[in-house]
């Protein structure tokens, strides 16, 4: 039995209740016993997710703790735990790992973690000392999951975090921000993430030295995937050839942030990203992610990112390949005219013509050469947020009329669509 609606658990669960209770005789001790049988199951699903906002600087979760002591049962039926910041404070607060460590211990079920606008490196006169206790608290094997959103730390903060759940399977991390540490009075614990199968890094200011530590220590990666990078930070991507290059299947790449660094020099940007060392490659997405147009109407960085797109398919021995159409993010402003109706804004079409006029040729020749392509996909995830603006049926056929049109080898290639990630809406075209 599983519910997948929060607010209208309770009410599931009460429904359930009654329909069971009515095939039996209406007796207390029926009564009870039927009572007693949906005990455990009704505190499983209503359990199962446990959050927290820490309520000051100085507490640290530590009504958390108390929490948990005070209601032992709970304890067992936890199995994802998310602990945040309260919402509307600017101030960042620390999450201290032995306090984390603590509530851990007390979940024997939990396998999931979320922190969401907490730092871990905020700056006291005791952090060499709370960090090196760390070692002396025992490592959490039952943890398979670890995600950071809005999460502020430096490499060293995220070794010992990551050392506390190196059975992890899964790491993502978003919006948050990995800088270089200025000087360090020790050194971090050694942490092998031989479980580590998926690494998601989204719009997050990443230092080198953590991608170079992660790729070191996780060899048995399986997917890895790089979007949204911040301008400011440095390019990732430099350092994907490591160990795990053998065991990967799944790669994605946002080329729009890969090419930022290479304006001047388009022609070298594939030269770093030579994918022909990932022999395994099952899967490689890549975003073309469109940005405004000048005044001529053309994309300054479109051919740099199309340019690189066919470099990296050219290199590239994978049987399955995504391209992402991301459009650009209009202003609302554009829709300020409750009038203007679906048809008669231009700002979609003024972007097909430029892609087609851009893009388009460099594709059909990543076609010619990559004739052998077993499954090519085409993914409008993004489209969605014109909503309601265009519906997803018109934007499917504008897609798929512009690629008919300007793509003469595709009529030899069959085709897939896909809206999103969880692939619930897909159009197959074949010759």
């Amino acid at each position: 039995m599983s519910f997948k609606n929060p607010p209208h658990m309770i009410v599931d669960i009460s429904m359930e209740f009654l329909g069971h209770l009515r095939h039996f005789p209406g007796t207390l001790k029926q009564c009870s016993l039927v009572c007693k049988s949906w005990l455990y199951p009704s505190q499983k699903q209503l359990f199962a997710k446990l959050r927290s906002q820490n309520r000051g600087p100085k507490r640290d979760f530590q009504h958390l703790l108390q929490f948990l002591k005070e209601h032992s049962y709970i304890s067992s039926f936890v199995t994802n735990l998310v602990l945040r910041n309260n919402k509307g404070e600017d101030r960042p607060r620390r999450l201290d790992l032995r306090h984390l460590h603590e509530v851990v211990s007390l979940l024997p079920a939990l396998v999931s973690i979320k922190i969401i606008d907490l730092n871990l490196d905020v700056e006291d006169v005791h952090k060499e000392h709370r960090l090196t206790d760390t070692i002396h608290c025992a490592p959490l094997p039952h943890i398979r999951a670890l995600l950071l959103v809005g999460v502020g730390a430096t490499p060293v903060d995220i070794t010992y975090l990551l050392w506390l759940v190196s059975s992890i399977g899964t790491l993502r991390i978003t919006d948050s921000e990995v800088r270089e540490e200025q000087s360090s009075c020790h050194s971090p614990p050694v942490v092998d993430l031989a479980s580590l199968r998926h690494v998601k890094l989204s719009h997050s200011h990443l230092s080198s030295g953590f991608i170079q530590q992660l790729s070191k220590t996780a060899p048995n990666l399986c997917s890895l995937c790089l979007t949204g990078r911040d301008p400011e930070a440095p390019d990732v991507s430099r350092t994907l050839m490591f160990p795990s290059s053998l065991t990967l299947r799944r790669l994605c790449l946002d080329l729009k942030n890969v090419a930022s660094d290479n304006d001047q020099h388009p022609m070298n940007v594939p030269n770093h990203l030579d994918l022909k060392s990932f022999y395994n490659l099952e899967e490689l997405k890549l975003t073309v992610e469109m940005a405004r147009t000048d005044d001529e109407g053309h994309d300054p960085g479109l051919q740099i990112q199309w340019t690189l797109l066919l470099g990296l398919v050219e290199s590239s021995e994978a049987s399955r390949i995504i391209i992402s159409l991301s459009p650009p993010r209009f202003g609302m402003e554009s829709f300020s005219d409750p009038s203007v109706k679906l048809l008669e804004c231009p700002l979609l079409d003024d972007w097909w013509t430029s892609l087609k006029g851009q893009a388009w040729p460099i594709l059909d020749g990543c076609l010619a050469s990559k004739a052998s392509i077993p499954e090519l996909g085409f993914m409008g995830e993004t489209f969605c947020d014109f909503d309601p603006f265009y519906s997803k049926e018109y934007l499917g056929n504008k897609l798929e009329e512009n690629i008919r049109s300007s793509l003469p080898r595709m009529s030899s290639l069959g085709m897939v669509v896909f809206w999103n990630e969880d692939k619930d809406s897909e159009t197959w075209w074949s010759s």
